[in-house]
């Protein structure tokens, strides 16, 4: 750590365990070379450790452009995002120009919302139904914009 972080990145290259190597390279800055470490290794906790490493220290632009150069770092967060944060995936998906996957997210996200209301046989109120609308309209914008999606189109009018 004093003053010869090159070489010593460079000596971790030698080290034949990747749970090793990635979490000193995220720790010596070294981002990129931990998150390659880590896809190579096939190990998928290290690999979601260096991409969160990547999410808390770069910049929303920034960590979009690194993990998107990297598919199965994509994937990884990708899959995260549509079990916790819809928000986040709809977020991703805008920002790497994927809209028709945005629409697809958005109106899945509206389909499930009352799910669960609607098989117990409850009653949904007005302002869940709203939002509901609101979810399918947005969809039905995004597909819009796609020419190859009129079906999906006309069935988030429907």
């Amino acid at each position: 750590r004093r003053g010869r972080p090159r070489l010593a990145a460079l000596l971790l290259d030698y080290e034949p365990c990747a749970a090793e190597q990635v979490p000193l390279l995220t720790s010596m800055g070294e981002d990129q070379r931990a998150l390659v470490k880590a896809i190579e290794s096939g190990d998928t906790d290290l690999a979601y450790l260096a991409v969160f490493h990547l999410w808390r220290k770069c910049s929303f632009g920034e960590f979009v452009k690194l993990v998107d150069e990297h598919p199965q770092a994509r994937d990884l967060f990708l899959a995260y995002c549509r079990r916790t944060d819809p928000e986040l995936l709809k977020s991703y998906l805008f920002s790497v120009g994927a809209t028709v996957r945005a629409a697809d997210a958005i109106s899945k996200e509206a389909w499930k919302y009352n799910q669960n209301k609607y098989l117990e046989g409850t009653v949904v109120g007005p302002q869940e139904v709203n939002y509901q609308a609101r979810l399918l309209d947005q969809a039905k914008e995004l597909y819009a914009k796609s020419k190859d999606h009129t079906l999906h189109k006309e069935t988030c009018e429907a």
